[in-house]
């Protein structure tokens, strides 16, 4: 049994036509047949009756007695699905069936899943430049964020409201090996995402360990945005810095590269 399976079957169960179910999924009539039918393999019920597609009786039993809902009580469109007559919760129902039916939490809005380890550290930031006259890129010094007040982690009301207790620290007290690092790692990030212009490398430095957390092609430009103040503490103030950005924008061909 798969995600897209379970999505199948909730796609018909809403639309209440194959047809209708096809242009919501994008897929061809074989393909989501051949997946409804390995469903109902598995799970060893006939879960539409093909006529019209309503739910079959098995099917709505089984999902009032999973949801220890009333008989004649799911709570799903009349026009869509059949006998029920009230619409309240049905898009709820059907993902608490194929929940339960699976034995574990998931999301059939969407099938990819994203699991990453939590990284502790210190929140260090570094500014890049494209290199002139097709040169190396060239990184500021890096800086960074010292989250104080209430707040846990640099959330929006830490980065962009007054009087949260954030502090910018530029440049960073990192020993110089770390901050040549970061330097040196910025500028690798830069070119394995083939970025141009300018770029603002976030990481994370946990004691002499450097890690990349992502990298920002639009950081923020105000004066007081951490980009310009660090390029500030490198040597390159704003106006100087708005032209070295012009100047590289002027000697960049056009069209795809």
């Amino acid at each position: 049994m798969d995600l897209r399976q379970l999505r199948t079957f909730v796609t018909i169960a809403e639309q209440g036509t194959v047809s209708r179910a096809i242009d919501e999924l994008r897929v061809a009539q074989p393909a989501l047949s051949r997946q409804l039918q390995d469903l109902e393999g598995e799970l060893g019920i006939k879960l539409f009756d093909r006529e019209g597609y309503k739910l079959s009786d098995e099917a709505e039993s089984e999902i009032e007695t999973l949801m220890d809902a009333p008989t004649g009580d799911l709570l799903v469109p009349a026009d869509r699905i059949g006998r029920a007559k009230r619409i309240e919760s049905a898009q709820e129902r059907y993902i608490e069936f194929a929940k339960r039916t699976l034995g574990r939490n998931i999301r059939l809005n969407d099938l990819r899943v994203v699991i990453e380890a939590m990284i502790g550290g210190r929140e260090i930031e570094c500014g890049v430049l494209e290199g002139l006259d097709g040169g190396e890129p060239e990184a500021s010094v890096p800086a960074e964020v010292i989250v104080g007040g209430e707040h846990e982690f640099y959330d929006f009301e830490a980065k962009y409201l007054p009087d949260q207790g954030t502090e910018l620290v530029v440049p960073a007290d990192l020993p110089d090996a770390v901050a040549d690092q970061v330097r040196e790692m910025a500028c690798r990030a830069f070119d394995a995402l083939s970025c141009e212009g300018l770029a603002r490398v976030d990481f994370f430095v946990r004691g002499n360990q450097v890690i990349v957390n992502e990298v920002n092609t639009m950081p923020g430009f105000t004066p007081v945005s951490m980009f310009p103040l660090m390029w500030k503490a490198t040597g390159i103030d704003y106006p100087a810095l708005v032209d070295r950005l012009i100047q590289t924008a002027l000697q960049r061909p056009t069209g795809l590269h």
